[in-house]
């Protein structure tokens, strides 16, 4: 990925689009659209269900986080995962209801210590996408 300005928010427009129900959007220099890439991470989250624990973490990068929460929680306004950025190692705690998922916490600090939080530290992830 280029790290220039405009490659940032690029990005950034086709995950949040992907969060907000735009998943026939292809990431530019891929073949991959939305519904590919959240499919890809559904079948991760139904391998973990399909386990029968009662609590798990799931880790990755902070883009589909944000994307797939933005698509699959119940409780979130179009939008939101656009403005609200999750730290590298920031927090989203959901619940899983019946078939349904719903947000409980939405921690977008980094977890670790104030170096970890220092601007820039997050590349593309730590930022919100440019109002259009």
């Amino acid at each position: 990925m280029a790290n220039d300005e405009n490659s940032i928010q690029t990005y950034l427009k086709v995950v949040m689009d992907w969060a907000d129900g735009a998943t026939h959007a292809v990431m530019p220099g891929t073949d991959r659209t939305g519904a590919q890439v959240l499919h890809d991470f559904d079948e991760v989250v139904e391998e973990i269900l399909a386990m029968g624990v009662e609590n798990a973490v799931a880790v990755s990068h902070g883009a589909i986080i944000r994307a797939w929460v933005g698509s699959r929680a119940i409780n979130l306004e179009p939008g939101f995962t656009a403005h609200t950025p999750v730290s590298n190692t920031g927090v989203v705690v959901l619940e899983h209801i019946e078939d349904h998922w719903a947000v409980v916490r939405w921690q977008e600090q980094a977890l670790g210590g104030l170096e970890l939080n220092a601007k820039g530290a997050d590349g593309a992830v730590g930022q919100t996408q440019n109002a259009q």
